[in-house]
Order: structure tokens, then sequence, then C-alpha cells
């Protein structure tokens, strides 16, 4: 069980805003609330206005909002519908027990989590002291584990995010029964959601495999981490695949769905954009995205430049072109970040230890960002409507 108090907002309507623009989206909904009425949204907005703008309420106070969120691990056993109960107990633990709150079930991020809104401002106008928040809530958790089933810390949440149960590995000789891994390998790949011939290679590259086609028949390569060929060719049909026919219904299906990916899309180009900034290599940024189950595949030109990149989501099984998440995280923001001398080795990847690092601080990283439920679609929406209430724009 992750449960984490997120960066405390100027007041609680940002955090309302964003989870109410969730619910209108269809992905997330009110399941309790406390000394609000959750029937009625502009009411909650009022209520927490209201204290919030107690006159009593110190002009030093700049932070005004509580907002945390609960992310279930893989070996919890808490029921979700003793996450109220758990909310209930956690604000009373931490000095919240009289103050109004809400909370919202979310199911945009491809996982079933809980996100609490409400205010730090007292009835009487005092503020509730967050000093050593974090550590209090940790306390108050361990105490509380046990009896709602659930294990305390970030690796029961890590393990969920990273799981890799139906995703097979790389083609690996030294495994043995190399046909069997190739029809394991074109069977995930033909579930993928991907719009072209070229995107089904790319895959397939990353996995270890090569298509040969030639006429009437198409043939199965093995690929090295180098990219070069280790198993002799092997007719698709003696694995017992139409490979031709699973590549042409995968593409057909994903240009009829790949317009709908917008969330899909959203959750990728935040994960890009947070990492990119803070990666030092090529290599360096390929093994932090492929923690959150996204593979980039970067392709170069005869003299070594970037020259286009494509977005592989094992998570939501997509596939985008680098074009398709918007600006800045595209081919020519890796080539600046090579320019820049952010990345300040030319690192090229062996494919087969992508995904594999050491760095703790990495680890870190990756899970904060995982942990963030705002997108980069909502950080912009959340500035728009802060310029607009600026304005005089009011509920």
């Amino acid at each position: 069980m992750v449960v984490k108090i997120q960066r405390s907002a100027a007041s609680a309507r940002q955090s309302l805003d964003y989870n109410e623009r969730k619910a209108a989206e269809g992905t997330a909904c009110v399941v309790a609330a406390s000394g609000l009425d959750p029937s009625s949204i502009a009411s909650v907005y009022l209520m927490l206005q209201g204290l919030e703008e107690n006159p009593a309420v110190s002009a030093k106070a700049e932070r005004l909002g509580f907002h945390m969120s609960i992310n279930p691990g893989p070996d919890d056993r808490t029921a979700p519908e003793r996450i109220p109960d758990l909310v209930r107990d956690i604000m009373e633990e931490l000095g919240y027990g009289n103050q109004p709150w809400i909370v919202y079930r979310h199911e945009d991020t491809g996982r079933v989590h809980w996100h609490v809104v409400s205010t730090r401002v007292a009835p009487d106008g005092h503020i509730i002291s967050d000093s050593f928040e974090r550590r209090r809530l940790m306390s108050a958790l361990q105490r509380l584990g046990p009896g709602y089933g659930f294990v305390i810390g970030r690796d029961g949440a890590r393990r969920q995010r990273s799981t890799t149960e139906g995703i097979p590995q790389r083609l690996d000789t030294a495994k043995g029964d190399v046909t069997g891994q190739m029809k394991e390998i074109i069977a995930f790949v033909s579930t993928l959601c991907v719009t072209s011939e070229r995107q089904a290679d790319l895959l397939l590259s990353h996995f270890g495999l090569k298509l040969i086609r030639g006429d009437g028949a198409v043939l199965v390569q093995g690929l090295d981490g180098r990219g070069s060929a280790c198993t002799p060719p092997v007719n698709g049909k003696d694995l017992g695949l139409d490979i031709e026919g699973l590549m042409r219904e995968m593409t057909e299906r994903g240009r009829r769905e790949h317009p709908m990916k917008r969330r899909e899309r959203a959750r990728v180009a935040g994960i890009v954009r947070s990492l990119l900034p803070r990666s030092t290599s090529q290599l360096h940024f390929e093994r932090m995205a492929a923690k959150t189950g996204v593979i980039p595949v970067i392709a170069r030109n005869r003299t070594g430049d970037i020259s286009g990149v494509t977005w592989i989501d094992l998570t939501t099984r997509c596939v985008f072109k680098g074009s398709e998440l918007g600006e800045g995280i595209g081919a020519a923001a890796l080539r600046e970040a090579e320019a820049s001398g952010q990345w300040k080795s030319a690192e090229v990847k062996d494919s087969q230890q992508t995904g594999v690092s050491t760095r703790d601080e990495d680890e870190n990283l990756v899970s904060d960002i995982l942990d963030r439920s705002l997108t980069a679609e909502s950080r912009t929406r959340e500035r728009d409507m802060r310029k607009k209430r600026k304005k005089g724009h009011t509920l």
C-alpha cells in the first residue's frame, strides 16, 4: 500500500477541480465524504472555500489544501468498500478528524486508486500543522495495516506497476526452445495497438525478432542484443502461425482503435515530460522509462543524429509515434538533450540491458512520477483555471 500526502496546493479548490474533471471524463467518482454533501459538488466547493476564507486565517498561510492518494499494491487484501473507513482512521490520526473531506475512486491509470481532498483550515481559522506529517502518516499506517490487510511501503505498488505478467522476455537462445519463445513473442505483439507494419517490426525488434517477407512466405529470425542475426530463419508456418494474417489484423485493429487512445497518449506524454529533463544520457533515459513500462525506440541516421522516436507502452499495449504525444517530447527534444550537453554521453543501449538499473535515486524518481496523478494535460488545464480565477472567475 502506498499512501502519499501530495504537496499542499494554495487551496482545496485546485485538488477538487482535478478530481471533478476526472469525474466528468468518467474515470473517477465520489465514494465517501465526511462533513460534506457529495450529492452537491457546489456545496462541497462552498464549504471548503468558506473555511479557507475565514478572516481568522493568517495572511502568512500560503498552502491551505490537503490532498492524499491511496494506491493498493498486489499483496494488499484491503477490500475496496473498506477504503472510506481507512480514510477516516488516517484522517483521525493526522489531526483531521473534525475536518470535512471527500474521497474519489479513480480508474484512469489502469489501476484502481483513491484521492482524498480536504482543507488544512479548521473551523476556528487555525491551520492544522503539517509538521512531521509524513512520519506521522507512516506511524499510523503501521498501526492500521494489520487490521486492514495491507503491506506498507513502495515495494508492493512498484511490483504492481512494473509487473511483467503476460509480457515475454527478449529472445534468449541460451534458454533453449527458441521456436517456443518466438511463438510467445509474436502472440504477444499481435495484441498491441499499432497502426503500421513498420511499428510492428519495431516491436518485434525490441523483443529480438525480425520478419523476412518473401514471395508467399514470412520468415522469422532471431536477433542478438546488437541487432545481428543469431538464429537461422524459420518459416512462420513451421511455428504454426499465420504471421502475415496476424500482422494484417493487428494493424487494421490498431487503426480503428488508435484515435480513441487519448488517455493512453496522455499517460506516456506525462512520463516522458517528467523523465527527460532528469536524464543524463540516452541509456539513462531508456532505463528509467522502461521501469514505467514505456520503451523509447530511438532511430539515428547515418551521421548518428537522432532522426525519430517511437514510444512503446507495455502497460497499456499501445505504440505511438513521437509526433503523436505533443510538442516538446519528439525527436527534436531528444536531439536538443544531446546538443545542449544534458546527455553528456551518446550512450547507445545494448537492448538486452534495457530497464536494468541499480540506482536508488532512479527508483525513487520513477516511483514518484508514477504516484503523480496529474498528467501533463491536467496540469495545463490547472494553470489555465488558475489564470481564470485570478481574472475574477468564480464558481
